[in-house]
C-alpha cells in the first residue's frame, strides 16, 4: 500500500489546493483561509458535481484529471475514477461501499472498457476529505455490469442502463489501496471495505 501525503499539483494551484483541503492539511497563509476554506468546502460535498472529488482522487492517485467531459477522466490513460462522498449533513445514510455507478450504460460502452483495458480508481470522502482510493481492473466488474446490462437491455428492451451500480463486494481483496488516511473515518465506512483498507487488522 501507497499512503500518499502529496499529490502531483503544487500548493499554488487550485488542483494543489483542493488536494490540501481534501487531506485536512493547512492552507497556505497567503490565501484568505476563511473564505478559500468555504469555497473548497462547498466544492467538496456539491451534491451535483464530482469535478472537486474526482481531481483529488486523480492527483493522489499519480494521474492528471482530463479538463474535457469526453473521454476517461485522465489524460493519457485509460483510467475511471468514481468518488463516494459522505456528507455530514445530520442525515443518517450508508456508509462508504467502496461503489460506484456508470450512468446510462450501453454494452457497447462496457465492451469497449474492457478492450481499452480501462482501470478503476473508486475513492472515498467523508464531509469532503479523502478517506481512501482503491485502484483495480474494470474486468473485476464484468459479472456485475453484465447482469444489470442483460436485465435492463436485453430483457426489458432498453437501449441503456440507467445505472449500472458495484461496491466493494463486487470485486474485493483484488484492488490496490493507493491512499489510506488512516482510522478517523471508520464509522462512516463499511466494515469489510474497512478491514481490507487496514490490510485486514
Amino acid at each position: 500500500m501507497v499512503n500518499v501525503t502529496k499529490g502531483l499539483s503544487g500548493p499554488d494551484t487550485l488542483q494543489g489546493l483542493q488536494t490540501r483541503f481534501a487531506q485536512g492539511h493547512q492552507l497556505p497563509d497567503m490565501v484568505p483561509s476563511r473564505l478559500l476554506r468555504d469555497l473548497l468546502f462547498e466544492q467538496a460535498n456539491d451534491k451535483n458535481s464530482s469535478t472537486f472529488r474526482e481531481g483529488v482522487t486523480a492527483d493522489l492517485a499519480g494521474y492528471e484529471q482530463n479538463p474535457d467531459k469526453l473521454g476517461y477522466d485522465v489524460l493519457h490513460h485509460n483510467v475511471e475514477i468514481k468518488p463516494q462522498n459522505y456528507p455530514m449533513d445530520g442525515r443518517k445514510r450508508p456508509r462508504l461501499s467502496g461503489g460506484g455507478n456508470f450512468t446510462d450504460f450501453t454494452w457497447d460502452r462496457h465492451h469497449k472498457y474492457l478492450e481499452d483495458n480501462v482501470t478503476m480508481l473508486v475513492s472515498g470522502f467523508v464531509n469532503g476529505q479523502i478517506s481512501y482510493i482503491l485502484k483495480f481492473p474494470y474486468e473485476l466488474l464484468t459479472k456485475r455490469i453484465e447482469a444489470q446490462l442483460y436485465e435492463q437491455c436485453t430483457v426489458r428492451g432498453n437501449r441503456y442502463c440507467r445505472g449500472a451500480s458495484f461496491s466493494f463486494l463486487h470485486y474485493g481483496e483484488e484492488s490496490e489501496v493507493v491512499f489510506f488516511a488512516g482510522h478517523r473515518h471508520e464509522p462512516y465506512i463499511q466494515k469489510r471495505l474497512f478491514r481490507h483498507l487496514t490490510g485486514g487488522s
